[in-house]
């Protein structure tokens, strides 16, 4: 009855709003295999068919819209339930009775076709399947393809993170590509606005921030919803001008202690500003075999001083070394500071060196309230080339003692640098880093007896020692020293080996890291994990 009326802007409005809003079904001729949704597909035209599920995912819900019915609507879909379920000469249901401990519950509109009470698909009349294990020979041979494996002989530091958290789901990583994502695409702008910005400080400088951050947000749109633009703003903002002034105040001045370098791949605003990124600072590639590591340097602050730049949220120096530990890993492993500076001491060897993560977003907070302040956004860990056993003796560790509690300085100024060498040679340091155990070891008792000796009534030595035992502590727990990069090198190199013998076949990747369960928060591929020795 819709021939003789006329045709307005509002009737097609209106169709245009239910095309959007509801499913509409297409009949289509074609032939094979087709996988049809039950919430929009009433009729499948297949003389087998598969009801797969059947679970609370089958129930359509109804528009939220006030002229919506809901009985009517769900009078509706219960009838086109019970259609779909007489498609096909040949029918089979195949549902799951539990999903992680907890019972699937059937769909709603069984209640409707069956007129009997049940809470789980177990209560109806079922027949119980169990996966069976695999015939004997059966499956994939890989020796008796004759392939040979080439050796992976280094591994970049987020790679290691994966596999020590994880090794199938570094397996996964390689076979796969990652999506995408929003995070990734912002960091990438921001490490090549810093890139540009060493390489072109004066360029860089000139352009006003607003027209960096429309290019960003352009750039950035396919990740972003509309409503999201207003924060992004904020934040790419925000995240260009702290690195602009950390660059300002504290960056590079001198790039002759450095070899000639071209950069490393393609940079966002050097296409922007049509002006190429030449220099030998920033994104410095690195691949040595003999530690079997592989990195990117994103800036060479100075001769013994490497920097990354990150968007995420800060993490202190003890946090960064602790990471970093190998026996056994940390739960949430990250080695790049480790990795980093293990390479960069073959470069610069018996010298002192600093490796500092530049977190440029994270006084985003402070700078909208007007209390930013740039050591904030900044955490650098130290290397130090001799053991920790050879520090706690030396001059510079006694220099540390005088700079720190008012009772240590007190203590150890009264006491000296060559009594206090000779203390703590006849005292060796704990191996322990657990804080409490060590104030209340032996080694605190006896080494505060020895310093009382050697000091006057009018200091507080057993306070003073207490003090000096927690300062050279918090110095081990925030400094990689030889012995601790030395355990980073033999580590890889037991990862590659066990990671070459997985990749040739002789044992699988397993789910669980060398610190046990993964952390799933840092799992990609959680639904690739199946439990168990599948």
């Amino acid at each position: 009855e819709l021939t003789d009326r006329v045709v307005t802007s509002g009737g097609l409005d209106s169709l245009a709003y239910y095309l959007q809003t509801y499913d509409v079904p297409v009949d289509r001729e074609s032939e094979g295999v087709v996988l049809a949704d039950p919430t929009s597909a009433a009729y499948v035209d297949r003389p087998v068919v598969f009801y797969l599920g059947m679970g609370e995912g089958w129930t359509q819900k109804p528009p939220q819209r006030p002229w919506v019915d809901p009985e009517r609507q769900y009078d509706r879909a219960s009838w086109a339930f019970q259609v779909c379920l007489q498609s096909g000469v040949e029918q089979y249901y195949l549902v799951q009775d539990a999903s992680g401990g907890e019972p699937v519950r059937p769909c709603l509109y069984f209640d409707a076709l069956l007129e009997r009470e049940f809470e789980r698909f177990s209560d109806l009349d079922s027949v119980e399947h169990e996966p069976r294990p695999p015939a004997e020979g059966a499956g994939f041979d890989r020796a008796a393809l004759d392939v040979e494996t080439d050796p992976v002989e280094t591994i970049s530091q987020s790679r290691l993170n994966s596999y020590v958290n994880c090794p199938r789901d570094y397996f996964f990583g390689q076979l796969l590509d990652s999506p995408d994502r929003e995070h990734f695409a912002v960091g990438n702008l921001f490490h090549d606005y810093a890139e540009f910005h060493v390489a072109n400080p004066t360029v860089a400088a000139a352009e006003p921030v607003e027209a960096l951050v429309a290019a960003m947000l352009a750039e950035t749109a396919p990740f972003r919803r509309p409503v999201d633009e207003p924060l992004s703003r904020r934040t790419y903002r925000i995240g260009l001008e702290t690195i602009r002034t950390f660059l300002a105040e504290r960056g590079p001045t001198d790039d002759d202690f450095l070899t000639p370098s071209s950069g490393f791949g393609e940079n966002f605003f050097a296409d922007y500003f049509d002006c190429p990124v030449d220099s030998p600072l920033t994104e410095r590639w690195f691949e040595d075999a003999g530690l079997g590591v592989k990195g990117l340097i994103d800036l060479v602050l100075g001769p013994n001083h490497l920097l990354d730049y990150k968007s995420g949220r800060r993490k202190r120096a003890t946090q960064v070394v602790a990471r970093s530990a190998t026996d056994p890993p940390d739960d949430t492993p990250n080695f790049q500071a480790a990795l980093y500076l293990a390479y960069y001491r073959t470069e610069r060897p018996n010298e002192s060196l600093e490796f500092t993560f530049f977190h440029f977003l994270e006084t985003i907070e402070d700078v909208v309230a007007g209390e930013a302040d740039l050591e904030d956004a900044l955490t650098t860990v130290a290397y130090r080339p001799f053991t920790f056993d050879e520090f706690v003796g030396s001059r510079e560790a006694y220099d540390e003692l005088l700079d720190g509690y008012a009772d240590c300085e007190a203590t150890f100024a009264d006491l000296g640098y060559p009594a206090y060498s000779d203390v703590m040679d006849r005292h060796p340091f704990p191996q322990t880093t657990d804080r409490d155990a060590l104030r209340n070891s032996a080694f605190a008792d006896e080494f505060a007896a020895a310093v009382a000796e050697r000091t006057g009534e009018d200091v507080d030595a057993a306070k003073g020692c207490d003090q000096a035992i927690r300062r050279l502590d918090g110095i081990r727990r925030r400094t990689f020293f030889r012995e601790d990069l030395d355990a980073v090198e033999a580590f890889v190199d037991e990862r590659l080996a066990e990671l070459n013998r997985r990749r040739a076949g002789e044992e699988r990747f397993p789910i669980e890291g060398l610190a046990g369960e993964p952390n799933y928060r840092r799992v990609d591929h959680r639904d690739l994990l199946l439990e168990g020795d599948r």
